[in-house]
């Protein structure tokens, strides 16, 4: 637990509702959920609203896997804890499917929530609640994929599967990091044309401006705010275990950056 309060990055809107973010880099698929249900003890302790997950890396298209999580939500945080998953569409034969991500809303602030969804390649999940005056905010916990520097024959990771998936559609775009800027740009626009404000976390596997046609385009284009660095001036954190560079945002919608707390 002490290490996932270390890594996780809390967002407190002006309500005083709280946001939760981390990679998890994989729940394993025991018997008893047990990396799992210290998520779910953590997210009580800490009276998490909304809790946001990466590379959960579990076939959760399996009824038992995901019936295992839920079990495990509901006996922790609540009956009406709600849980929304994202993993690709490529049928493996065991448990584990690396990437995907996983969002959990809390009572009662879980009583808001007015519409969810997950990306079909697994590159993003999201819920929507309601806010004062009858606006919606809409929470995205999104994972880009990084291009495997070289892999074994038959590997299967995030980035495989959803080149896959685009070749076998016939998209124009089979590089997956690019269609995801894509196609994430397209699905953020299509909630801010309903006038909802954005919070989108994730790990991006990008270090910001090394690509300005990435997150930088999104950012510029969506008007959304890199939080952390605008409230600490800063970008001097390492969000990757194994590296000093930070690769994980939390990016907001420009209107509601004064109703921030907090965030760390």
């Amino acid at each position: 637990l002490e290490e996932m309060q270390r890594r996780g990055q809390m967002l407190t809107s002006y309500s005083a509702q709280s946001h939760y973010f981390q990679n998890v880099n994989g729940f394993q698929n025991t018997p008893l959920s047990s990396d799992f249900r210290d998520a779910c003890d953590l997210v009580n302790k800490l009276d998490i609203d909304v809790a946001a997950f990466t590379e959960h890396n579990l076939d959760l298209r399996q009824p038992s896997i995901l019936s295992k999580l839920q079990t495990a939500a509901k006996s922790i945080l609540s009956t009406n804890v709600s849980l929304v998953a994202s993993d690709s569409s490529i049928q493996l034969a065991t448990a584990y499917k690396p990437g995907g991500t996983l969002m959990l809303s809390t009572p009662p602030f879980r009583q808001r929530n007015c519409g969810h969804g997950a990306d079909d390649l697994g590159r993003w999940s999201y819920q929507t609640f309601t806010a004062r005056n009858n606006r919606r905010v809409t929470f995205v916990t999104a994972y880009q994929p990084c291009k495997p520097r070289s892999t074994s024959p038959g590997t299967i990771t995030a980035y495989n599967q959803q080149q896959s998936i685009l070749i076998h559609r016939n998209d124009s775009v089979t590089d997956p990091r690019k269609a995801f800027i894509r196609d994430l740009r397209s699905f953020l626009k299509s909630i801010q044309s309903h006038t909802h404000s954005i919070i989108l976390s994730g790990d991006f596997n990008e270090v910001f401006g090394d690509n300005p046609a990435g997150i930088p385009s999104l950012c510029a284009e969506l008007q959304l705010v890199d939080i952390f660095r605008h409230r600490h001036g800063s970008d001097d954190i390492a969000t990757y275990s194994r590296g000093s560079t930070r690769i994980d945002y939390c990016l907001i919608s420009a209107s509601i950056v004064d109703s921030v707390i907090s965030c760390g």
